[in-house]
């Protein structure tokens, strides 16, 4: 093979892309700019289109119009602007760099062998049809992480697609410029790695899909286990390819699935830093990221707050002399052994049994669901299921109890009063509500006849009230407001009183013994 001829090209072909990226650049940028300020004027202006008047009915109506058709404008612009911002930044975040691989594919029963390109992001030609780079998330691209020239094979939607594999390329490109290529046998060549890491230690961790090994790989593209455990030594890739995994799902899920619903719990805070750009490089929002201690604070109630483990650690180093420290010593080593795990989860059992404790859902003063009530509930579950899933079920049920409950509210005096202070605006969608039930020309032509005086079309049987029909829709918004807070709390499980519940393993020994099946610490024998 001519090793000249083929940096020729490969140069050639290089400078044909970023052209090309460069031209969809100029392209989209100022679509991306004229958007940008369509949308920020529409919202502008957003209200100075809107004359919002309650005298009559057709004022609703204008208003009703006006709001959903500028709404409409506005939510169409933005869309468009997100749209073409994301494929403003991937097209840019390529143009350095456009890909990394390269491998020439013959498809079983084809005459065609392909050159498949590999970068971070996916970009097409003109016409739409023909790909000068694929996205390493493919299903194509997994040959260039998982096969050697030779027969080669890969999963599609449709099946599997048998084949051979001509070639296997590699790339060292930076600014724009080919600094290097080699061909490889192996799956990701060592001379590759051994640059990538040799750009020495960084604030924050970069991404590093041109070097991800195969095993790397099958760990990325697992669809088929519910939970995956990743274990290895230090340095072993296993945080890049838990990142790069959450990449690749985003991709492939990318209808049902959004960065927002994924958390990584980091070590510590620093952490959550040095991970924080591996997903933007790969064109991908960032997921949710917190720590443990982060996770628990939020979740567990007030009252309660977890030591942190770095004040933990400054105690046990610097307050040998204070009271009481050889016993809090004794407790902190204690709780982290496997005896109180087991003392835990024998109490979980006895609380299966008897012993819950909950909090009683209070409104307005009022014991809507009383303690009793809940836990009686409780165990009248069955007593075969877990503690966790009776809990589970306890809580669906409270959410129905809060349903029913919120239907009966609606007729309470305190309702009435609070619609004298509503805004306009609700006024304004208690309307646009209320056309979801009623055809708006049937309102109208009722509303026409009645100012043409004919009250007898408005008062027909079964005609549309739309002054009771509107009390009763606010009445239902405003106590469904009003019940927000008591079906958050039930969906945080604060129904469950979780510092009763602990301290009750440790009101004496005689209860301690009896609530973890004889267990006490060594420390209290």
């Amino acid at each position: 093979m001519d090793k000249t001829n083929d940096w020729k090209l490969e140069k050639e072909r290089l400078v044909q892309v970023r052209n090309k990226l460069q031209a969809r650049l100029d392209e989209l940028e100022p679509k991306v700019a004229g958007l940008h300020e369509q949308a920020a004027e529409i919202r502008k202006r957003f209200w100075e289109e809107v004359t919002i008047n309650t005298g009559s009915y057709t004022d609703f109506e204008d208003a009703f119009y006006t709001i959903n058709q500028q709404s409409r404008v506005l939510a169409e612009r933005e869309r468009g602007h997100k749209l073409l911002t994301q494929q403003w930044k991937n097209t840019k975040r390529l143009l350095p760099t456009p890909y990394f691989g390269r491998f020439d594919y013959k498809e079983k029963g084809m005459t065609l062998t392909e050159q498949i390109y590999i970068g971070v992001s996916s970009f097409m030609d003109e016409d739409g049809l023909n790909f000068l780079i694929y996205d390493w998330r493919t299903p194509i691209a997994s040959l260039y992480y998982d096969h050697s020239p030779g027969p080669a094979s890969y999963d599609t939607p449709s099946g599997r697609i048998e084949g051979k594999m001509e070639l296997k390329r590699q790339f060292q490109i930076q600014h724009g410029q080919l600094h290097s290529m080699f061909d490889s046998t192996e799956t990701i060549g060592d001379e590759l790695l051994q640059q990538v890491l040799a750009k020495g230690a960084d604030s924050q961790m970069k991404s590093i899909v041109a070097t991800i090994q195969k095993e790397q790989n099958a760990i990325i593209r697992d669809d088929r286990s519910r939970m995956l455990i990743v274990q290895g030594a230090a340095g072993s890739g296993k945080t890049s390819a838990a990142l790069q995994r959450v990449a690749y799902l985003l991709y492939k899920h990318r209808q049902t699935v959004k960065a927002d619903q994924i958390v990584l719990f980091s070590p510590n805070p620093m952490f959550t830093s040095y991970t924080s750009t591996v997903l933007p490089e790969l064109g991908e929002e960032n997921m949710q990221q917190t720590t443990f201690q982060e996770y628990l604070n939020y979740w567990l109630d007030s009252s309660l707050r977890p030591e942190d483990a770095f004040d933990q650690i400054e105690y046990v180093l610097t307050a040998q002399e204070d009271p009481g420290y050889e016993a809090r010593l004794e407790a902190i080593k204690y709780k982290a052994s496997e005896t109180f795990l087991q003392v835990l989860q024998n109490y979980g059992m006895w609380l299966g049994r008897e012993g819950m404790r909950f909090n009683g859902i209070q409104f307005r003063g009022r014991e809507f669901i009383t303690s009793d009530r809940i836990k009686t509930q409780f165990y009248s579950l069955d007593q075969n299921l877990t503690l966790s899933n009776r809990i589970l079920l306890l809580q669906e049920w409270l959410l129905r109890e809060l349903v029913s409950l919120e239907r009966l509210e609606r007729e309470a005096d305190w309702v009435l009063e609070e619609l004298n202070y509503l805004d306009t605006e609700e006024y304004v969608e208690a309307f646009r509500m209320l056309h979801k039930e009623k055809p708006v020309f049937d309102v109208a032509e009722k509303y026409a006849a009645r100012d043409n005086g004919n009250n007898s079309a408005v008062q027909d049987e079964g005609a549309f009230n739309f002054g009771v029909q509107e009390e009763e829709l606010l009445r239902q918004k405003l106590v469904k407001d009003m019940f927000k807070p008591l079906r958050k709390s039930v969906r945080k499980f604060q129904f469950v009183d979780v510092k009763g519940i602990y301290e009750q393993l440790f009101v004496d020994e005689a209860a301690y013994r009896e609530q973890t099946n004889g267990a006490i610490p060594t420390a209290l024998a």
